[in-house]
């Protein structure tokens, strides 16, 4: 039997924001095919938490079908317009020391 998360049993989503080690951090543009906050930019999402240090030149999008652009960013030049819940997420990994 296959159970929905958010309609069977509680469903948890948490954010996650992905760093170069040197301030900046990527930020995903959702497309117009997601759920809410269509043409918005925004940190990853999903069911687990994570910080992630990675090479900038590697980095691509793996679901075109949810998210039009991506681009690394830092919090002197954040994009618009912005999620409703990115400020909160960024606060968090600022906290950590993730990102300055």
């Amino acid at each position: 039997m296959n159970k929905n998360r958010g309609v069977d049993y509680i469903g948890v989503t948490v954010t996650f924001v992905i760093h170069d080690g040197k301030g900046n951090f990527l930020l995903q543009k959702r497309s117009q095919n997601t759920r809410d906050e269509k043409g918005k930019w925004d940190v990853g999402g999903g069911a687990l938490v994570h910080s992630v240090l990675v090479d900038p030149s590697e980095v691509k999008i793996g679901e075109p079908n949810k998210i039009d652009e991506i681009g690394w960013f830092n919090l002197n030049n954040l994009p618009n317009p912005l999620h409703s819940k990115i400020l909160e997420s960024l606060m968090a990994a600022m906290e950590k020391g993730y990102i300055a």
